[in-house]
């Protein structure tokens, strides 16, 4: 499967979360940490990084809550990050 140019193998059996981003450290910590934050629980996690070095990380999440726009702002909100959405399988 091609997310925008990143080659990744990807299950969907859950929602998920797609992260495009920075390649640096510590980006997976704070988006992990913005997820607990609302109790988002992770099942999975995936990702791919370019040459030019951005990354797009897949995360598996059992449900989002009711405000899935303020986790999602959350998650957007995390340096490094450059765009958070989320989708489920139909």
């Amino acid at each position: 499967m091609y997310v925008l140019t990143h080659e990744m193998l990807l299950l969907v059996n859950s929602q998920v979360v797609l992260v495009r981003q920075t390649d640096k450290p510590g980006i997976i910590a704070g988006v992990s940490s913005a997820l607990a934050k609302f109790q988002v629980n992770i099942s999975y996690m995936t990702v791919a990084v370019a040459a030019d070095g951005e990354a797009i990380m897949a995360i598996g999440v059992d449900s989002l809550p009711t405000n899935a726009d303020e986790v999602l702002s959350t998650v957007a909100a995390v340096d490094g990050v450059k765009e958070a959405t989320a989708f489920s399988e139909a």
